[in-house]
């Protein structure tokens, strides 16, 4: 069995900050970041959390959403300025499965190029262009007319954090693993158990017989007795198995109220289980507000980089 704490801590996180999108100081300034940004913005949000970092790609007029590697088949991967940290080159690639042709776009400051790998040799299927192409359309059709790039690489990580690493921490996973793992133990426990299974005293079988009765256990519950020292004649007695549950509910609970308390998520039992007070919501949500808000500086990070690479100087980010 697995739970979803951690997909659930990510959303309410991501969700919490972002939900509402965001405000700039004008309309004007807010236009410049493309149709769709803000939904942009969230799903860079939750890849973030999940895996450190996320990127977001300035296409001309709008942010493109890259993951970074979350499996063999596809990712992306930075390679860091020594003196800024800041990405210098930026390589995505993916495919649709192994037996599949791999593709790979190249991110440097003087462009983008596009690569094939169908057997053996990685090859170009497109040489490096400007980000930014200037074109003129006529009754003859389209020619680039110029190409220009950016100050900077146009593609920007959003971290999930000061510490660049995910959320889902040592500590975070370590419990949840537990809480799965009791909760699996659990339920192969009630799988095994039967309401009634029979115990057969002065069973007159040979070994080789109860030999058989035990390898079909599973099928007939009954457990064979050859004799119970009364010298009675054989009988059938119904006992029933109680599955151990006390303990295992109280680590269960125990993890459950770990697990938020590490995350600094909000469990909805603090305020559904208490009094629906202006106060006692506010202490509820304690925690996830200073979650967020720390999460709240990668996002101003990132969105006045943005902002940054389109010419806009701004700390009226919210």
């Amino acid at each position: 069995m697995f739970s979803s704490f951690f997909s659930r801590f990510v959303i309410q996180q991501n969700q919490y900050l972002l939900a509402n999108g965001v405000t700039l100081d004008s309309e004007e300034t807010k236009a410049r970041l493309g149709i769709g940004f803000d939904k942009a913005l969230e799903r860079l949000g939750e890849k973030a959390l999940v895996h450190g970092v996320a990127w977001g790609y300035w296409n001309l007029d709008h942010i493109e959403v890259i993951e970074a590697v979350k499996d063999s088949l596809s990712g992306a991967v930075a390679l860091l300025d020594e003196r800024t940290s800041e990405p210098a080159v930026l390589v995505q690639f993916w495919q649709i499965n192994g037996n599949r042709p791999l593709y790979v776009r190249l991110f440097e400051v003087g462009g983008v190029t596009e690569y094939c790998k169908a057997e053996e040799n990685l090859e170009i299927i497109q040489q490096t262009r400007a980000y930014v192409q200037h074109t003129r359309t006529d009754a003859l059709g389209t020619e680039i007319v110029g190409e220009s790039n950016y100050s900077r690489l146009p593609v920007i990580p959003l971290w999930a954090s000061e510490e660049r690493r995910s959320e889902l921490t040592n500590a975070i996973k370590s419990k949840i693993d537990l809480y799965d793992r009791i909760l699996s133990d659990f339920g192969d426990n009630l799988d095994r158990a039967c309401d009634v299974y029979w115990v057969l005293n002065n069973f007159g079988g040979t070994t080789s017989d109860i030999a058989e009765t035990l390898a079909a256990i599973e099928q007939i519950k009954a457990v064979a007795n050859i004799s119970d020292g009364t010298g009675s004649s054989s009988t059938a007695e119904p006992h029933t198995i109680e599955v151990p549950y006390a303990a295992r509910q109280a680590a269960l609970e125990i993890l459950q109220k770990q697990l938020y308390s590490d995350y600094m998520a909000l469990s909805m039992d603090e305020i559904t289980g208490g009094s629906l007070t202006n106060v006692a919501i506010e202490t509820a949500t304690l925690n996830l507000n200073l979650k967020a808000d720390r999460y709240e500086w990668q996002c101003f990070s990132f969105v006045q980089k943005v902002l940054r690479l389109l010419g806009v100087n701004t700390e009226e980010i919210k």
